[in-house]
């Protein structure tokens, strides 16, 4: 009988992981395909968030997770993207269209990044969101793949 040790999964960098909300009250006067910045950053342990530009960039090739969550203005809505590299991942909306009050959106995804790669949060209508905070985008390095 053959015993196997268990195995301990180093990750090579340091810690991937960030966390960065819209500080501000309302973004108001988005067009489509303006990418979300999110200007107030809670956590960024790689520096791979940039929040001059709302991009993030994969600093290993590896397995992340990625959430997002949205709030709408009262009595508008908000058609979002995820993208990645210049691709749409997902599409998503929050909408307060309908009432006097704020509705919010949360989603979640794990995607594989190369080294490099870039992923970020953009309209796909004009529109407008809330901030203060109620607004984040995270995202964590769950495993590198060699």
């Amino acid at each position: 009988m053959k015993y196997i040790k268990d195995e301990i999964f180093v990750i090579h960098g340091a810690a991937v992981g960030f966390t960065a909300c819209i500080s501000t009250r309302d973004v108001t006067n988005l067009g489509i395909h303006h990418t979300i910045v999110y200007d107030r950053i809670i956590t960024n342990t790689s520096g791979a968030y940039h929040a001059s530009t709302g991009i993030f960039t994969a600093p290993y090739k590896g397995l992340y997770v990625f959430s997002s969550t949205a709030m709408s203005v009262a009595g508008h809505k908000q058609y979002l993207e995820i993208v990645k590299d210049g691709a749409v991942v997902n599409k998503f909306l929050v909408d307060a269209s309908g009432n006097q009050g704020y509705e919010a959106t949360g989603n979640q995804w794990v995607l594989e990044m190369d080294q490099g790669s870039e992923i970020w949060i953009r309209t796909s209508h004009a529109g407008e969101i809330h901030g203060y905070c109620y607004t984040l985008f995270s995202g964590f390095l769950l495993s590198e793949i060699y």
